[in-house]
């Protein structure tokens, strides 16, 4: 053979020797012809196998020109793996060129730690296999159900690629307490499997492994709830019924301090359907906002709120409030939490107020004065209000405002406090604000005014005259959120005789024929002489109640008083007599006991 052919083949040999492709390490190939050394070449070792299976390396041919080709490869060798540097995979060390085989690589030391291989220089230290990489299989596929590793190699930082957080690895459900499930579990990225966050019930009995999802009763709801059109209701209601806009409606909600432009739209709603959008607002304070009781005590609400109008560095700065307007008329507003808000991105506003509290500013609040020698007060409305903080924007120069988005409004009250806040008529000027004539269902008239020539306590009270049927009475207006209440009254009649009064509850749902409503007698007192001043009360009254139609959601709620006996007011036959109807020292209050409907 020609001395370049000699070369040529001298290096096919060599190249064969210290090949580290994917072949080295699957055990392909076979002992092909040794190619000889010519008369100028050494001897030259075996060239890569061409067929076959295993085989050592071939035998060189002998010095001198023109040599005899070498020996070709004997049998198959164990695992048909070529002769190895360090760092290469191997199963004993005669499949080593370099060091011996440990732990499953040619090496001088054991490297036998998860993900490790020998370094391919000197062979003398550990390091760590990249990442996605795993020769040694350390990194099997041990099952989401192990949170262990998920067969996708290494780390690169000595580790197994494990399940990542949040994966599933069970589904078993268990109650947490009794108000509250676990719905599986989730591996937590470390390799553990953990049960879930504990989810709420909402308001049911956690029973059996699993919430309950129906009720006749409150047997099925949690200590301090009450069951309601089928569904149980925690003891912290929401208040605001269509806090979460997914009536399709408005009901409850409105354009404060006036306007218009407020709307339900079912586009970009943070949860559920629908969100309320707030467009044409003509100036910074305009926004959209929602009624809730008016008696003075705390009040925890949270809302959702985005704008898409104004990107870049200024958006506008988010400002949520409640909003008083007490007996002078002067609104007074608590709260002022502010965020700014991103273009397109939903803010959560959370406040904690408590109306009570404030003595400076809220003289004319409070219906028994709140500091000494003070007038009493009252609250005519109270409102949830969004708007816009301009206190490092100045509204000059600015002619358009972004649209305000809302949802998923919560309001929640934990100190039982009367939410009545006009409950004994004591203010100056004759406000009768939160209280009616009980006209929707009923043909009726009457009309209402503050007196002083009847109180129960303090000095005036509030009168009913000129009642024209039996069952027109004297209304106090509710919340639409689904809730349960303890009601007192104190009540008296002026007929010539005596006269048995009732409290009702009465209610409308969504879906209802116009001026529709639901109502039942929840409270009754015995004759009483004209005169005569008693409680008219129940200590849980529950808005909707059990035998609502299932899932009614409340349009309206309110109590009414009138009196028992049915009839159109006369003294004629068939008539009945309708004396006037006296009210004062009201208090409605949130209760966690058991309603008796």
């Amino acid at each position: 053979m020609p001395l370049v052919a000699l070369a040529a083949a001298g290096c096919n040999g060599e190249s064969a020797l210290h090949a580290r492709d994917a072949a080295a390490f699957s055990g392909l190939g076979g002992g092909g012809l040794g190619t000889g050394g010519g008369a100028a070449g050494a001897m030259a070792q075996g060239g890569a196998g061409m067929d076959g299976q295993g085989g050592t390396v071939g035998t060189g041919g002998v010095a001198g020109a023109g040599g005899a080709a070498g020996q070709g490869g004997g049998a198959g060798g164990v695992g048909g793996r070529p002769a190895g540097k360090f760092g290469d995979r191997c199963q004993n060390s005669t499949e080593c060129s370099q060091g011996m085989c440990k732990s499953g690589f040619c090496c001088n030391v054991n490297c036998s730690g998860t993900c490790q291989t020998c370094d391919s220089i000197a062979g003398n230290s550990c390091t760590n296999v990249m990442r996605g990489q795993d020769p040694r299989v350390d990194c099997p596929d041990k099952g989401a159900a192990s949170c262990g590793s998920n067969g996708t190699g290494c780390t690169g930082s000595g580790a197994c690629i494990l399940y990542p957080a949040a994966t599933p690895c069970s589904n078993a459900t268990s109650c947490w307490g009794t108000s509250s499930v676990i719905r599986g579990s989730a591996c937590d990225g470390q390799g553990i499997c953990n049960v879930t966050a504990p989810v709420s019930c909402n308001g049911f009995l956690c029973k059996s492994n699993a919430c309950l999802t129906s009720c006749a009763d409150g047997s099925s709801c949690v200590t301090g709830g009450f069951c309601g059109a089928g569904s149980c209701v925690g003891p912290t209601p929401n208040l605001a019924g269509n806090g979460d806009l997914e009536y399709a409606t408005t009901d409850g909600w409105a354009t404060l301090p006036n306007g218009s432009g407020l709307s339900a739209i079912s586009t970009v709603a943070n949860n559920g359907m629908y969100c309320a959008a707030q467009t044409a607002r003509a100036t910074y304070y305009v926004g959209p906002g929602y009624y809730v009781p008016t008696g003075l005590g705390n009040y925890d609400i949270s809302l959702w709120a985005m704008q898409n109008d104004v990107a870049g560095a200024s958006p506008p700065v988010g400002l949520l409030q409640l909003r008083l307007i007490c007996a002078q008329g002067t609104p007074y507003y608590m709260g002022n939490v502010e965020a700014q808000m991103p273009a397109g991105q939903w803010v959560h506003f959370t406040a904690s107020v408590d109306t009570s509290q404030d003595v400076n500013v809220l003289s004319d609040c409070f219906p028994n004065g709140k500091i000494a020698g003070s007038l009493p007060g009252l609250v005519k409305s109270a409102a949830v209000l969004f708007d816009e903080d301009m206190t490092d924007t100045p509204v000059s120069g600015k002619s358009t405002f972004a649209t305000f988005y809302v949802d998923d409004l919560a309001v929640t009250v934990t100190d039982n406090h009367n939410l009545v806040g006009n409950p004994n008529f004591e203010a100056a000027g004759g406000f009768v604000d939160g209280w009616s004539t009980n006209t929707v269902n009923v043909m009726g008239t009457a009309s209402l005014s503050v007196t002083t020539a009847q109180h129960n306590g303090g000095k005036n009270s509030l009168w009913e005259q000129k009642r024209s049927l039996w069952n027109v009475g004297i209304r106090y207006a509710l919340p639409i959120g689904p809730a349960n209440y303890a009601a007192t009254f104190y009540v008296m009649q002026s007929g010539v005789t005596s006269h048995a009064l009732q409290l009702w509850a009465a209610y409308s749902c969504l879906g209802d024929p116009a001026n529709s409503i639901r109502q039942k007698a929840v409270a009754q007192t015995a004759m009483l002489p004209t005169g005569q001043w008693t409680a008219l009360s129940n200590t849980a009254v529950a808005f909707p109640p059990s035998d609502a139609p299932r899932g009614c959601k409340l349009t309206s709620a309110a109590f009414w008083v009138t009196q028992v006996e049915q009839g159109a007011c006369g003294a004629g036959t068939g008539q009945v007599e309708c004396p006037d109807l006296f009210l004062d020292d009201a208090s409605i209050a949130l209760t966690t006991n058991t309603p008796t409907d």
